[in-house]
Parts: structure tokens; sequence; C-alpha cells
């Protein structure tokens, strides 16, 4: 359903163009007779993302792992899998500088998180992995990090912060990680 503003408030479309009994105009005229932007759910801003990763690693010849989940932040580096997931809202200000009561738009928190086995695993008696290891897991990173660079350009807007971190590994996974905000409206067009 389009919803548009009166006074202020959202109504149905039904309501901003409603005539009184008499047949005249309400009094109070619906401002902006056209539709706010279309915004969209955590969950479908999240959905669009790991679309948005999947056609990034196929473009950049990289294959994901198979596990591929839409979550809530936190979300453990378990297992492989490539994660997006959401911690909420936030208001941001910095946008508008318009002198109105709301000059202020949400944007979501999002994390796309890429955990893969290692292959720089120390040995079965605790030494160092070969440099040779960690050189190739230094390379599954920085291609991981392309597609998520890949991700970032994709979008037509990104909040004020923005990073890609490739984290050294940990417990046999290894993760690389984009973390951005992203406005409820028009970063996903």
């Amino acid at each position: 359903m389009i919803t548009y503003r009166r006074g202020g408030q959202f109504v149905p479309e039904s309501t901003a163009a409603a005539v009184d009994t008499v047949g005249t105009r309400m009094a109070e005229p619906a401002l902006f007779l056209q539709p706010d932007p279309a915004t969209q759910t955590l969950f479908e801003m999240a959905d669009n993302l790991m679309e948005r990763v999947k056609a990034c690693a196929l473009q950049h010849g990289v294959t994901l792992p198979g596990r591929q989940v839409v979550y809530l932040s936190p979300i453990p580096a378990d297992c492989e899998q490539v994660a997006v997931v959401f911690d909420g809202w936030t208001a941001d200000q910095t946008w508008d500088i318009t002198l109105h009561c709301n000059a202020f738009r949400w944007m979501g928190g999002f994390s796309v998180v890429i955990t893969r086995c290692t292959p720089a695993m120390p040995t079965r008696k605790g030494a160092a992995p070969s440099v040779q290891l960690m050189r190739e897991a230094a390379l599954v990173a920085s291609h991981d990090a392309d597609v998520l660079t890949c991700v970032v350009t994709s979008l037509s807007e990104i909040g004020p912060e923005m990073q890609i971190i490739t984290q050294a590994p940990t417990g046999g996974f290894q993760t690389t990680e984009l973390d951005l905000r992203l406005p409820c409206f028009g970063s996903l067009e």
C-alpha cells in the first residue's frame, strides 16, 4: 500500500485524497501528495546484500562457502559460511541540514562475514604454519576482500562508516568482514 503525508503523519492514499460529506476537500490538505520512498526491513536489506555477495563472487571467480545465511549480529565463526548479519537501526543526522524536526534518517547496521577453514594451521606439535600456508591464507583473504569491495561499489549509497577487515586465523577459521551502515531506502537500488 502506498502511503502519503498529511499534517506530518503518514496516511493511506484513501485518506490523503479524502473529501468531506459536502463534497469539498478536507480542510487540512495532504502535503507532498507523492508516495514516501519505499522502505525495506532489515531482513530484506540483508537478503539483498547476500544476493550482491553472490553476484560479486561469481564476477571475481571466487567460490563461496555453501552455507549462506542472513542472521542477527553477532554470529560465531565456527564453520565455513557467508553470513549477512544486522544489528538494528540507528538515526543518522549527518545527511540533512534543514531545520525541521525529523532532520535524520534511519541507518541499518550490517556486516557481511565470509568465514573459511584456514590453510595456515599450526602443526600437531604446535609449530607455526609454513610461510607458504600463511601466504595461501593471505591470498584467500585478499580474494574475499575483493568480493566485498565489489559489493560496496554496487551500492548507490552507504552511511558514514564502512570498513573491510581481514582477520588472522583463529580456531582453524579465518574471516573477512565488511561492516557498513545503509540508509533505510535508496542504497540498494
